[in-house]
């Protein structure tokens, strides 16, 4: 396995990142990350052999409608909060609420965003809060354990992926160390996970796309790409990435023939073991599983053609609304990023506790500006580098629309699943949801890194750029959290 190399960079990230997420640990109350119930009780789902969420009924509004969830103690629901919800702040009478919880028998429990996703981001955490009941534990150390294990997990996926890399180093590091990653990272909440997953596979691709041969890599690439579609299908477009065996056999064919076929036969197992069964499990949730998610009563928008008051989400009615002049499929999702994409790049740096703690505005700028440069430098040629060929620049031109398509595919999944019938904008998105997609642009980098010393530097520098958010980040904690 050539290429591995556990650099002093990397040790360095190791380091660095656990001493972050420790500090993450400490003062991250339970409960104020995103949606982190929902995703605690798809983990205990799995205690109960959950491994597909189920469909059930729920009470909104004083009417029973069709609910989607999962089986899971109840007790981890007031162990999961150590805040009071109306104020955001820690109280002694809520933290000693939240470690009496005691174990109790499982419930059906409402979670209709976390009861479609996959198993596998759920299984470290569902595995050690079933040995945390198992020594006795309480739901609330069992929380705090699967936070723990979810922390430990990010830097050895991270740092693995750094190892791996042929390329990108600079870009990978400033995506691990964003403030959003690092809140996320230490939670039960999968997106942490996510992250330093897709980290992994970029790195394993650059592997792959600089033509080393190693089926191993393409093999634990195509592994990871399904779970990650089995938990966010409008990932689906990277199912492209698959074929780059048969593009690079294509392209050997005068000087190896006989590579030709065993190229394209790997590429065809890889697709067809990774999408059929991403495509199966996202069919069978959406008959089976999903629900319309639940609203303040709300007036249906002008796209709708009607007026009605609703209180549930109809993707059915938004498709057509789509379909009906498609035009809309680029207009909308245009308008929104017009209107939000200045709020999303903010959330997609950083934007603390239950979305709703931010940094200064300068803080944003700088970082911004600070990523520009460093990645600039690890772009940076030692010397004279001829022109790119055509069909390299048509290879990352390709990339680049992937990327692309998947970040539209958010912003259509979001109008379609969330956004109130009939609305103009798309309403739900958050930047983090575009975090993952960022390391796959490392496969924009040339294959040659230009020049070691200013690729360390670059490394150098956004290992440092983590350090400032890493204080910035445990100032505006202590800020929110603890000094009332």
């Amino acid at each position: 396995m050539q290429g591995w190399r556990i650099s002093a960079i990397t040790v360095l990230f190791i380091g660095l990142v656990a001493t972050a997420l420790t500090v993450m640990l400490s003062l991250v109350p339970l409960g104020e990350i995103p949606d982190e119930m929902s995703h605690i009780m798809r983990a205990d789902g799995l205690r109960h052999g959950e491994i597909v969420g189920r469909r059930g009924t729920s009470v909104h509004k004083g009417m029973e409608v069709r609910s989607a969830g999962v089986l899971a103690d109840p007790a981890l629901g007031q162990a999961g909060y150590e805040t009071d919800f109306g104020k955001r702040e820690l109280s002694r009478e809520t933290l000693a609420k939240s470690k009496a919880a005691t174990w109790s028998a499982p419930v059906y429990i409402h979670a209709p965003n976390t009861a479609v996703y996959g198993p596998a981001f759920y299984v470290p955490a569902g595995l050690t809060i079933a040995v945390a009941k198992a020594m006795g534990g309480t739901p609330h150390d069992a929380l705090i354990a699967a936070r723990t294990v979810n922390a430990l997990l990010y830097v050895a996926i991270g740092a693995l992926g750094l190892a791996l890399a042929c390329r990108g180093r600079a870009l990978l590091l400033i995506i691990l160390g964003l403030p959003m990653s690092l809140s996320l990272a230490p939670t039960v909440n999968q997106d942490g996970l996510i992250i330093a997953t897709c980290v992994l596979m970029a790195a394993l691709f650059t592997r792959i796309d600089a033509g080393k041969g190693e089926k191993w890599a393409y093999g634990l690439f195509c592994f990871l790409m399904l779970i990650i579609f089995m938990a966010k299908p409008p990932y689906l477009p990277l199912a492209a990435l698959l074929l780059i065996p048969a593009w690079q056999g294509w392209q050997q064919r005068r000087e190896n023939p006989a590579a030709v076929r065993g190229q394209l036969r790997l590429s065809l197992w890889g697709f067809g073991l990774v999408v059929v069964p991403a495509l199966a499990w996202i069919i069978y949730n959406m008959v089976w599983v999903s629900a319309p998610f639940t609203k303040e009563f709300y007036q249906s928008g002008p796209l709708s053609g009607v007026s009605e008051t609703l209180y549930l989400t109809a993707p059915g009615w938004q498709a057509r609304i789509l379909l009906s002049e498609p035009w809309r499929l680029i207009s909308i999702p245009y308008d929104t990023i017009v209107e939000y994409g200045r709020l999303w790049w903010m959330q997609l740096i950083g934007v603390l506790g239950p979305n709703a703690y931010l940094f200064s505005q300068s803080f944003y700028d700088n970082w911004g500006i600070s990523m520009a440069a460093i990645l600039l430098v690890a772009l940076l040629p030692a010397g004279f580098v001829p022109r790119a060929p055509r069909l390299v620049v048509a290879e990352r031109a390709t990339y680049l629309l992937l990327l692309i398509g998947c970040a539209w595919l958010i912003i259509i999944a979001q109008y379609l699943s969330w956004t109130e019938v009939g609305a103009v904008l798309v309403d739900g998105v958050q930047g983090r949801y575009f975090i993952p997609l960022l390391p796959f642009l490392a496969l924009l980098f040339p294959r040659q890194p230009a020049s070691p010393t200013l690729g360390t530097l670059a490394q150098l520098a956004a290992l440092i750029l983590t350090l400032v958010g890493v204080f910035q980040s445990t100032e505006l904690l202590i800020r929110s959290y603890y000094l009332h």
